[in-house]
């Protein structure tokens, strides 16, 4: 039988960082139907735990009452830092 934490932890990740912002977090029901639709069975008592640790680990994850839990901040995206650069490169006060 395979352990299932560690996988638990690591679709938490994917679910935060590709689902989730302000204006769409998700609710304790949702992350539980999420898990249980890739084959995992956990307890909310866990998954408080796992959003802790997930927290301290570095991710910026927030609740907000009655909404639910989102990710604040992200990683850019490609398309963000070609911009990004971009701006930079064409400006002319920057040397």
């Amino acid at each position: 039988m395979m352990n299932t934490t560690k996988l638990r932890l690591l679709y938490l990740i994917d679910l935060f960082k590709q689902d989730t912002n302000e204006t769409n977090p998700v609710t304790m029901p949702d992350i539980l139907d999420y898990l249980y639709e890739k084959g995992i069975v956990a307890e909310r008592k866990s998954l408080y735990e796992d959003i802790d640790t997930l927290k301290t680990w570095g991710l910026d994850i927030i609740y907000n009452r009655p909404q639910g839990y989102y990710l604040a901040s992200t990683d850019f995206d490609i398309i963000e830092i070609k911009l990004l650069v971009d701006a930079i490169a064409s400006s002319d006060f920057l040397t």
